[in-house]
Order: C-alpha cells, then sequence, then structure tokens
C-alpha cells in the first residue's frame, strides 16, 4: 500500500498578489517598449532614406518630371549625402543644375575629375566652399560637359556636372554633403 501525502498549501498573502501584479504590469510593459523601439526604428529608417519628394523639398528645385533613369543613393544622418543622377531634355536639365550653384556653370569642367590648385592658371575657376577658396580645372574634359562645385549654406557642398554630348537630352550627376543642420530633413 502506498502512502501518500498530500501536501497543505500555504494561503497566499495580500503581498503575493500585488507582487505578481507588479510582475504583470512590468513585462506588459517592457513587451510594449520592445514593440514600440522595433516599429520606430523601422519608419525611422525609412525617414533617413531619400525619394524624389525629400530630394525636390532638400534641394529646393525639382527633378524634372521628364527625367528618365533617375537614380539615387545616400542617407539624412549625420555626414548626410545625396547622390543623385538622371537624364532630361537639355533645357530642363541646365535649368537645374544652374538654380543649385546660382546660376554658374563652367563650360569644360567635370568636378568630380578635377584638380584643385590654390594658385590660378589657365583654365582653372575660383572655386568657394563656405570661407574656403581656391581653384579647380579638369584636363581633356569636353566643351559638352559643363560643371560647378559650390557651397549653399542652405544645402551644404554641391558638386554637380551636365553632359549636354547628346543633342536631345543632358546627363546629370550631383553630389551633395551637408552636416548635421540636415539631419532630420523630411
Amino acid at each position: 500500500m502506498s502512502h501518500y501525502i498530500k501536501k497543505k498549501s500555504l494561503p497566499k498573502s495580500k503581498g503575493y498578489y500585488i507582487f505578481l501584479f507588479i510582475i504583470m504590469v512590468t513585462t506588459f510593459i517592457t513587451i510594449s517598449i520592445i514593440i514600440e523601439l522595433i516599429l520606430n526604428s523601422n519608419s525611422s529608417a525609412n525617414t533617413r532614406q531619400w525619394n524624389i519628394a525629400s530630394i525636390n523639398e532638400f534641394l529646393g528645385v525639382s527633378i524634372p518630371s521628364v527625367a528618365t533613369n533617375v537614380e539615387y543613393t545616400g542617407h539624412k544622418e549625420r555626414g548626410g549625402r545625396l547622390n543623385l543622377s538622371f537624364e532630361a531634355d537639355s533645357e530642363e536639365a541646365t535649368e537645374f543644375v544652374s538654380r543649385l550653384c546660382m546660376n554658374i556653370l563652367y563650360q569644360g569642367y567635370d568636378p568630380f575629375n578635377a584638380i584643385d590648385i590654390s594658385e590660378p592658371i589657365d583654365n582653372a575657376h575660383l572655386i568657394e566652399i563656405g570661407n574656403v577658396s581656391y581653384y579647380s580645372y579638369s584636363i581633356n574634359t569636353p566643351q559638352s560637359t559643363y560643371g560647378t562645385r559650390c557651397f549653399s549654406y542652405e544645402i551644404g557642398q554641391i558638386q554637380a556636372v551636365l553632359d549636354k554630348s547628346d543633342v536631345d537630352k543632358s546627363f546629370i550627376k550631383l553630389e551633395v554633403l551637408f552636416n548635421c543642420s540636415k539631419c532630420q530633413v523630411p
């Protein structure tokens, strides 16, 4: 015959139920915070990325509506960057680039393949970035290429090249570097 000993359960005190309630509430709050952090990190990742509307607003000039082969990369965080390229009608492309650096476009100049120097020489262009100035020129750049490099307090450091070698359309390549005053762009 087996002997079965029945344990007596101790009565639960009021403090025990309060402790259980605190554990449940703490667990619920912790889970809620984790879910909120996950949802916010996903949505903030989306706001750190560029889209056409945010590019247009940031630059203060719209990418032409007839633009094709539009490509962009970069981010809007600290050390922000926007790399943009597209093709458009030559007139609209010229207007787009001209509005970025106070209508300054140098024929035969490609800032992406330029040589920067401190003293002026033939075919070198004065570049002013904030309170720093220097000269810049391109070697073997076709006359159908127009470029600019400047600094805008509203946007940041800009360099752009406009290739007009095709009579029907022009190719634009743009790079903008900006500091944290622009980290929270829309």
